[in-house]
């Protein structure tokens, strides 16, 4: 296994440690004796997933609360910026933008 920084997500279930790494990797150990099970490029496969162009999101470089292992979820974004910009005036309803403060 890499360094941590080059695996998007990690997760154990029943006797088996499963990472997403950056190239596209999903890779299989065995948590009892630490052997490589199975390894997956998704690109290659039917899947038709691609997460080479995702980084973890965190709103700030020194954010601790995507960075560390014991994070049980994290939030994936596309490192492609969106091009068209969102009239948020459009995109929500009223009703979501309004204010519930009183003056």
């Amino acid at each position: 296994m890499g360094d941590r920084q080059d695996y998007l997500a990690t997760k154990v279930i029943d006797d088996k440690f499963i990472a997403l790494n950056k190239k596209n990797q999903l890779t299989t150990w065995c948590t009892v004796n630490g052997k490589m099970r199975n390894e997956w490029h998704l690109k290659n496969n039917e899947t038709g997933q691609d997460y080479s162009n995702y980084e973890i999101y965190s709103f700030s470089d020194n954010h601790y609360a995507y960075q560390q292992d014991w994070a049980s979820k994290v939030l994936l974004k596309c490192k492609t910026p969106v091009l068209e910009a969102v009239n948020e005036n459009e995109f929500y309803d009223p009703a979501m933008t309004k204010s519930n403060m009183r003056s």
